[in-house]
Protein backbone atom coordinates (compact mmCIF):
# COMPACT_ATOMS: atom_id res chain seq x y z
CA UNK A 1 0.00 0.00 0.00
CA UNK A 2 2.82 2.22 0.83
CA UNK A 3 4.37 1.61 -2.12
CA UNK A 4 1.54 2.33 -4.11
CA UNK A 5 1.63 5.66 -2.50
CA UNK A 6 4.84 6.25 -3.23
CA UNK A 7 4.39 5.66 -6.77
CA UNK A 8 2.43 8.93 -7.33
CA UNK A 9 5.14 11.51 -6.29
CA UNK A 10 7.79 9.90 -8.28
CA UNK A 11 5.74 8.96 -11.25
CA UNK A 12 5.00 12.85 -11.67
CA UNK A 13 8.49 14.12 -10.53
CA UNK A 14 9.79 11.58 -13.29
CA UNK A 15 7.42 12.92 -15.93
CA UNK A 16 8.01 16.65 -15.12
CA UNK A 17 11.60 16.32 -15.25
CA UNK A 18 11.37 14.38 -18.53
CA UNK A 19 9.45 17.03 -20.26
CA UNK A 20 11.58 19.21 -19.08
CA UNK A 21 14.62 17.76 -20.25
CA UNK A 22 13.43 17.47 -23.77
CA UNK A 23 11.84 20.71 -24.40
CA UNK A 24 14.16 23.52 -22.35
CA UNK A 25 17.44 21.72 -24.10
CA UNK A 26 15.85 22.93 -27.77
CA UNK A 27 14.26 25.94 -26.98
CA UNK A 28 16.60 27.52 -28.61
CA UNK A 29 17.11 26.45 -31.47
CA UNK A 30 13.68 26.30 -31.92
CA UNK A 31 13.72 30.49 -31.94
CA UNK A 32 16.69 30.33 -34.50
CA UNK A 33 14.50 28.11 -36.99
CA UNK A 34 12.30 30.92 -36.53
CA UNK A 35 15.18 33.39 -37.79
CA UNK A 36 14.84 36.09 -34.85
CA UNK A 37 18.15 37.59 -33.67
CA UNK A 38 20.03 36.75 -31.26
CA UNK A 39 18.81 39.76 -28.85
CA UNK A 40 15.57 38.24 -29.27
CA UNK A 41 16.95 34.90 -28.38
CA UNK A 42 18.53 36.11 -25.35
CA UNK A 43 15.04 38.12 -24.16
CA UNK A 44 13.16 35.41 -24.54
CA UNK A 45 15.21 32.64 -22.90
CA UNK A 46 16.26 34.88 -20.20
CA UNK A 47 12.56 36.26 -19.48
CA UNK A 48 11.70 33.25 -17.17
CA UNK A 49 14.28 33.40 -14.29
CA UNK A 50 12.95 37.25 -13.93
CA UNK A 51 9.18 36.89 -14.32
CA UNK A 52 9.61 33.55 -11.79
CA UNK A 53 11.63 35.92 -9.34
CA UNK A 54 8.46 37.93 -8.90
CA UNK A 55 5.75 35.00 -9.86
CA UNK A 56 6.87 32.11 -7.47
CA UNK A 57 6.27 33.64 -4.19
CA UNK A 58 3.16 35.40 -5.16
CA UNK A 59 1.52 32.39 -6.64
CA UNK A 60 2.48 29.81 -3.89
CA UNK A 61 1.51 32.33 -1.39
CA UNK A 62 -1.68 32.46 -2.71
CA UNK A 63 -2.00 28.65 -2.82
CA UNK A 64 -0.83 28.39 0.70
CA UNK A 65 -3.65 31.66 1.48
CA UNK A 66 -6.30 29.99 0.16
CA UNK A 67 -5.50 26.24 1.19
CA UNK A 68 -6.21 25.66 -2.23
CA UNK A 69 -2.86 23.74 -3.62
CA UNK A 70 -4.81 21.21 -5.64
CA UNK A 71 -6.77 23.57 -7.32
CA UNK A 72 -3.32 25.91 -8.26
CA UNK A 73 -1.06 22.83 -9.58
CA UNK A 74 -4.03 21.90 -11.96
CA UNK A 75 -4.98 25.56 -13.29
CA UNK A 76 -0.80 25.88 -13.28
CA UNK A 77 -0.20 21.95 -15.76
CA UNK A 78 -3.31 22.95 -17.49
CA UNK A 79 -2.20 26.61 -18.36
CA UNK A 80 1.61 25.06 -18.99
CA UNK A 81 0.31 22.47 -20.99
CA UNK A 82 -2.12 24.50 -23.17
CA UNK A 83 0.67 26.82 -23.62
CA UNK A 84 3.07 23.84 -25.30
CA UNK A 85 0.30 22.68 -27.55
CA UNK A 86 0.06 26.44 -28.83
CA UNK A 87 3.65 26.99 -29.31
CA UNK A 88 4.09 25.55 -32.72
CA UNK A 89 1.74 27.85 -33.84
CA UNK A 90 3.46 31.16 -32.84
CA UNK A 91 6.11 32.48 -35.30
CA UNK A 92 5.88 35.70 -34.12
CA UNK A 93 8.19 37.38 -31.87
CA UNK A 94 5.75 38.93 -29.37
CA UNK A 95 3.24 36.33 -29.48
CA UNK A 96 6.07 34.11 -28.29
CA UNK A 97 7.07 36.94 -25.77
CA UNK A 98 3.55 37.15 -24.24
CA UNK A 99 3.66 32.67 -23.99
CA UNK A 100 7.16 32.66 -22.63
CA UNK A 101 5.83 35.11 -19.36
CA UNK A 102 2.94 33.00 -19.18
CA UNK A 103 4.36 29.88 -19.51
CA UNK A 104 6.69 31.27 -16.91
CA UNK A 105 4.22 32.49 -14.34
CA UNK A 106 2.41 29.36 -14.33
CA UNK A 107 5.60 26.69 -14.74
CA UNK A 108 7.38 28.33 -11.83
CA UNK A 109 5.25 27.04 -8.69
CA UNK A 110 5.33 23.58 -10.21
CA UNK A 111 7.62 21.83 -8.27
CA UNK A 112 6.93 23.94 -5.06
CA UNK A 113 3.85 22.45 -5.59
CA UNK A 114 4.39 18.99 -5.94
CA UNK A 115 7.20 19.20 -3.15
CA UNK A 116 4.50 20.14 -0.94
CA UNK A 117 2.03 17.53 -2.15
CA UNK A 118 4.95 14.88 -1.87
CA UNK A 119 5.75 16.15 1.50
CA UNK A 120 1.91 15.93 2.68
CA UNK A 121 1.26 12.34 0.63
CA UNK A 122 4.17 10.86 2.84
CA UNK A 123 3.11 12.04 5.66
CA UNK A 124 5.33 10.81 8.96
CA UNK A 125 8.00 9.03 6.42
CA UNK A 126 8.91 12.16 5.20
CA UNK A 127 12.12 10.75 5.04
CA UNK A 128 11.75 8.92 1.93
CA UNK A 129 11.91 12.16 0.18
Amino acid sequence: MENKRLAWPFSFYFLIFAAVATFFPYQVLYYQSLSFTGAQIGLLAGIAPLVTLVSLPLMTGLADRTSKHKFFMSLCLLVVGLGLVLLPFLETFMALFALAIVFSVFFSPVTSLADSATMFMLGHRRDRY
